[in-house]
Formats: structure tokens, sequence, C-alpha cells
């Protein structure tokens, strides 16, 4: 695989992916709210004591002049902070706000929410920019690599420069027109997969509802984009010396694994109901090859049941059609493919919270959103999931099968 190829394959993973996705359905959340929220006096207390220990704190200070503690005060000075944090957050989540003042599951939507009008279009309109840009970013690069092979082709004689152009122009005129004739194809796909993994998600957003408690589903369903920027504000509003305020970039071990972890937490469910909506087409696949196989064999075996009137006759004879060696194989087959998948999704998913982490020390907000992406198709170039794969090669098996059959019957004739 040539470079230019694969920076093709990488652009058009990474505006396909399951962050995207995830983002597409995330950026629904009104903006006015959020600022309305970070107006909250609650909002405020926690962001001014960020990080910083309460003024009613009783633990026991260490001066300079005195002795330092031994491992065991420590270990205990330790505990009694985990225990009073836990308590905090246990009195927060009572209250119905997280350890920042923030209100519990206001991220999370109601099921039908992406069939509103104003979200219909928002996410319609960020699809069909994503699949325009695959596209052009596909066209650009086939384009590249072209005119390099045709300047190789110059630069050693074989053809004249005046031949490499008007061979180029024509190239440009025929696949300009033939990929955009592609788009209404790839739109349509890309949109019915988002709102098929939407519903997913929100069958599995309603069964976490019912599982664990407010706390772990306002983590669940938490925005990253949001999420980085309130960190940067809280970082920005504590301003330990006078005329410096400080960033992000500051504090850079602090966000990457602040937003690391959020973000494995939100991404978990989106990238289960990409992966479930996946492994159901595949198992969807094998099984009507498999299908479609065993007719074969029963038409072998009985070709006077080929009248497809006389159903109960074939079904009578697929009772008798005992499980083949290539039966086998393509349940084995199917076995690899779903762990190469349920692999694929899992490498996915650290990657974008990894990715996610990087970006919001890079630009807090945007920065994640992209960095995510990027993680999740660096993932997928580098441990491809197969699905494409698996199915274009049953729907070529099968169109090697029918024409076999077509010839063998002609032979026959």
């Amino acid at each position: 695989m040539t470079i230019t190829q694969a920076v093709k394959n990488f652009v058009e993973r990474t505006a396909n992916s399951v962050s995207s996705t995830a983002a597409t359905d995330r950026a629904a959340i009104p903006t006015a709210c959020n600022d309305a929220v970070a107006n909250n006096s609650d909002v405020n207390a926690g962001n001014r004591n960020f990080n910083n220990i309460s003024t009613n704190d009783q633990s026991p200070r260490i001066l300079a002049c005195s002795v330092p503690p031994g491992p065991s005060v420590q270990s205990l000075q330790a505990k009694l902070i985990k225990a009073r944090k836990r308590n905090d957050l246990m009195r927060s989540t009572e209250k119905g706000v997280d350890e920042h003042g923030y209100p519990l599951g206001e991220f999370r939507k109601g099921f039908f929410h992406q069939y509103k009008v104003k979200v219909i279009i928002t996410s319609t309109f960020r699809i069909s920019l994503q699949q325009a840009t695959t596209i052009l970013a596909g066209f650009m690069t086939d384009q590249l690599e072209l005119d390099l092979k045709r300047n190789r082709r110059v630069n050693e004689g074989e053809i004249m420069q005046l031949e490499a152009d008007l061979e180029a122009d024509e190239w440009e005129k025929i696949e300009w027109d033939k990929r955009w004739k592609t788009f209404p194809k790839k739109f349509v796909t890309a949109l019915v997969k988002y709102h098929a993994v939407t519903l997913i998600l929100r069958f599995y957003e309603l069964v976490a509802s019912k599982v664990v408690d407010k706390y772990r589903l306002n983590k669940l369903t938490m925005d990253p984009f949001v999420m980085s920027r309130r960190i940067a504000s809280r970082i920005e509003s504590r301003s330990p010396i006078a005329g410096k305020v400080e960033t992000v970039r500051d504090h850079k071990i602090h966000v990457v694994g602040n937003m690391t972890s959020t973000t494995l937490w939100a991404n978990l469910l989106p990238f289960c109901a990409d992966y479930s909506l996946h492994q159901a087409l595949l198992c969807y696949g094998y099984l009507k090859y498999y299908n479609f196989q065993r007719q074969r064999r029963l038409l072998a075996a009985n070709p006077s049941d080929c009248d497809e009137t006389d159903e109960s006759t074939a079904n009578g004879a697929s009772a008798s059609v005992l499980i083949t060696e290539d039966d086998k194989k393509l349940a084995k087959d199917l076995g690899w493919k779903s762990l190469r998948l349920v692999t694929s999704r899992k490498v996915g998913w650290i990657f974008s919270s990894v990715g996610a982490g990087v970006g919001a020390v890079v630009w807090p907000g945007w920065g994640t959103i992209v960095f995510s992406a990027l993680g999740d198709g660096a993932a997928g170039a580098i441990l491809d999931d197969g699905y494409f794969k698996a199915r274009k090669s049953l729907e070529e098996e099968q169109a090697a099968d029918v024409a076999r059959d077509e010839s063998i019957s002609r032979q026959v004739q």
C-alpha cells in the first residue's frame, strides 16, 4: 500500500469513526444550557476550590520546622483525605450534582432525541460534510499519486510533458464526476448507520440507568467536548500568582489523565453500540451465505426439487443435510472475524480516549473531538476490523459460485 493510499484510508476511517458518530450525537446540546450551568453558584464554588483543600480542613498541618511524619502518619492522612472526598461525593450525588456542582445526567438525551427537527438538520449536515470530505480527500490523494507517477515517466523519457498533462486532465474530468456520483449512496449509508448506532446507544443508556447509579451514569453520558473546556476554565480561574494566568499546558499530566479517563467512560457505550451493529450485520452476512450454500447442496442432491413452488419438499430435505466441512470452515471464519472486530473496537476505544486527552491540552474543546477521531482512525488503520473485507469476500464467493453453477448447467444442456 502506497503512502497516499494509506492517507486516503486514514482520512476515511477518521471521518467515519465511532468517536465522530458520538460527537455528532452529542453536538445537539445547546450551548446556552451549558453557559447557564456554568454561572451557577455551586459551579463557581467548585471552580474556586479546584485542586485546593477547603479552608475548613482540620487535617494536620506540616510546618517547615517540624519533623517529617512517618509512613504510618502519611498513610493515615491519605486515608482520611480519601474518605472525606468520598463522603463529599456521596453528598453531592444525593443533591443531584457532581463534585464541581454540575447537574448529574445533564448530557443524557431522550430515546428519540435524534429525531427532533433541529437535531436532524445538524446531524444530516455534519454527515454530508464528512462524506464530502472523504470523497475530496480520496480524489486529491489519488491525483497526487498519479501525478508523481507521470512525472517519473516524463523524467525517464517514456512520455512527453504535453502527453502527461493531457492524461491528467482526462483523468480529472472522468474521476471527478465518477466519484461524486457515489456521494448519495455513501451519504445514505452513513446516515442510516448513524441513526441505527444512536438507537442502540439509547437502548444501552436505558439499560445502564437501571443498573448503575447516577454518578456512573453521568460518566457514561458525559460530553468530552464540554468537559475539556470546563477543566480549562477551572485551571484558568485559579491563579496562585498575581498577573499570571495558568493554562492546561501548565498541567499537561493532570489534563491528559483526567480527559483520558473521562473519554474512556463517555465512549464506552458508543463503541459498544457500534460493535453491536457491525457484529449483527456480520452474522447476517454469514447466515445469508450459509443459506445460499445449503440451497445449492439441496439442488445438487435433488435436481427435481428446483421448482420454487415445492417448498415443503425443500424444507423436508434440508433437515436431512448434515453439517459439512464447509459449514465448519464458515463458522470458524465467522469466529475469527468476530474476534478481530471486537479487538479492533477495543483498540479504537483506547486510542480514541488517549487522543481526546492529548487534544484537550492542544486545544480544549475542538482539539478533544479532532484528536479523539484521529486516534480512532489510527487504530483502524493499524488494526483493520475486517468487516468490509469479510462482506466483500462473501459477495465475491457467492458470485463465483453462481457463475460456476451457470457454467455447469450450460455444459449439461
